[in-house]
């Protein structure tokens, strides 16, 4: 398993890919993990909590899209090179 790309939302990181301050890590570490509740919870005294889910979320679907381009164009070369 790879760690995903995350962005920090954090004052000090924003933007800034893999840049995550312990409360965004603790947090994304219970949200893989299914345990979302617990995630929720770490975040909920900061303001930019659902900042964080907002951007990463659209991260993750830019990725996933992405992710489905390379398939199909390296399915397209590979059905070429063998016919």
């Amino acid at each position: 398993m790879t760690v995903p790309y995350l962005l920090a939302v954090n004052q000090t990181n924003y933007g800034k890919p893999w840049r995550l301050n312990c409360v965004e890590a603790l947090a994304a570490a219970f949200y893989i993990t299914g345990f979302d509740e617990y995630a929720d919870r770490v975040l909920e005294p900061f303001d930019w909590a659902q900042s964080f889910y907002e951007v990463n979320r659209c991260v993750e679907a830019a990725l996933i899209r992405l992710l489905h381009v390379f398939e199909e164009g390296l399915m397209r070369l590979v059905s070429k090179a063998v016919l």
